[in-house]
């Protein structure tokens, strides 16, 4: 179990375990109920449910077992996927409430509350507002053209006043490195991937440009992150997404063929991982247009959803 789950899980469940209390105990283990003898005593103290919207109905992992790719394929799995409920805060104020106490438990000051129609606040008082661009480790799909995407960033970052800069993060590395890299950006570049989970605790009137995977999407999974700072009420998020299939790079030239399948053709297991693990290049002058196009207005302070997009289709 990674830093990063841990510390959302300790924050998610203090206000019902703490009770003014002691603080919530390390987690130091944890198993599946399966692997404990049918015949034993179990006390759980305290219980807490995750909601899963793309389930199995026996409650299996949705994108890992074996079996469930059958079932992807076969079985019209998507009637199982609860369309009705999306990832997120069930209410802006819980968002808040949650934002306050990850930066409380990390040592981090925290940033007020931003009023649309005025700009936003710079997330570390004093310093200058910073654009990041957030690339994942090696192991993970890669942005081919990266530099060029920092050159871009560069070219639009002067004329905005901001200062850009380059993370690298993999999803093993410490709570506190994923939430300072999110803390400090006013503004935040990142291919759409696990990274990005800790997008919805960036400050107030903070920015994500996401870069979406070429015909990554099935019911709705592309907007999985859009979701989680859509639920604030208080963060911006654009994504681009290739229409050409010749800047989508795949593991296997024979992996080319599932380009021309559609999103509702591309509904196997394998189909979606293909898309999923192809390498990215962007389209820079798509790119520098969407910048240049939300930036003014983002700095300015005008609010979320007068700014708005529709989120790019997977043609």
């Amino acid at each position: 179990m990674n830093d990063w789950f841990k510390e959302i899980l300790a924050v998610a469940a203090s206000p019902g375990v703490r009770r003014g209390g002691p603080p919530v105990p390390s987690i130091i283990d944890h198993a599946d109920l399966e692997a404990f003898p049918k015949l034993s005593w179990l006390i759980i103290e305290n219980l807490l449910v995750v909601q899963d919207r793309y389930t199995h109905p026996e409650r299996k992992t949705g994108f890992i077992g074996a079996d469930h790719g059958d079932l992807w394929r076969y079985d019209g799995c998507a009637r199982y996927v609860n369309r009705a409920w999306e990832i997120g805060f069930s209410d802006p104020s819980f968002a808040a409430a949650f934002r306050a106490a990850i930066y409380k438990r990390a040592g981090l000051p925290y940033v007020p509350g931003w009023e649309p129609g005025t700009p936003p606040p710079a997330p570390v008082s004093g310093s200058p507002r910073v654009m990041t661009l957030l690339l994942a480790h090696e192991d993970y799909p890669p942005l081919v053209n990266w530099e060029d995407v920092q050159a871009t960033m560069h070219k639009v970052a002067s004329a905005a006043g901001l200062v850009v800069r380059t993370v690298t993060l993999s999803t093993d590395a410490p709570f506190a490195s994923h939430l300072d890299t999110y803390a400090r950006s006013s503004v935040l570049v990142a291919r759409h991937g696990p990274l990005l989970a800790t997008a919805s605790l960036m400050a107030p009137g903070s920015t994500v440009f996401e870069l979406l995977p070429y015909k990554w999407e099935w019911l709705g999974i592309s907007k999985l992150y859009y979701n989680m700072t859509r639920s604030t009420g208080d963060l911006h998020h654009f994504a681009w997404r290739p229409t050409d299939h010749r800047l989508a790079h795949y593991d296997h030239e024979n992996y080319t063929r599932y380009h021309t399948w559609t999103p509702e053709e591309c509904s196997a297991r394998e189909c979606l991982m293909v898309h999923g693990r192809a390498g990215l290049t962007v389209n820079l002058t798509e790119f520098e247009t969407l910048l240049r196009a939300k930036l003014p207005d983002v700095l300015a302070g005008k609010g979320v959803e007068e700014l708005r997009e529709p989120w790019p289709k997977a043609l």
